[in-house]
């Protein structure tokens, strides 16, 4: 069976304490046929490490995965960002 293609978005701006929780909410959805797109939007706390540590994992479980870190530029960039490299049917964003 054919399912479509979701688009998981994580925006994240200094959640360390909440990123990897929310990617792991991600992962462990029943859901098989999901991209998931991760962009740090110019953490000053040690997000991108947390991310990091989780890349073996993401790339294993979802059909895409993309993971970005760049400096600041606000939440709506960053989501507008994410739908121009989504390639979903659907597409949803979940706060880190």
């Amino acid at each position: 069976m054919n399912y479509p293609l979701v688009s998981v978005i994580i925006p994240c701006y200094n959640h360390a304490d909440f990123v990897q929780e929310t990617i792991r909410s991600v992962i462990e959805q029943n859901y098989k046929n999901i991209e998931l797109i991760i962009i740090d939007d110019g953490s000053k706390d040690n997000s991108v490490e947390k991310i990091k540590k989780m890349i073996p994992e993401c790339k294993l479980r979802f059909s895409r995965f993309e993971f970005r870190n760049r400096k600041n530029k606000g939440l709506c960039a960053t989501l507008n960002e994410a739908l121009d490299w989504s390639r979903g049917k659907y597409f949803s964003a979940i706060a880190s």
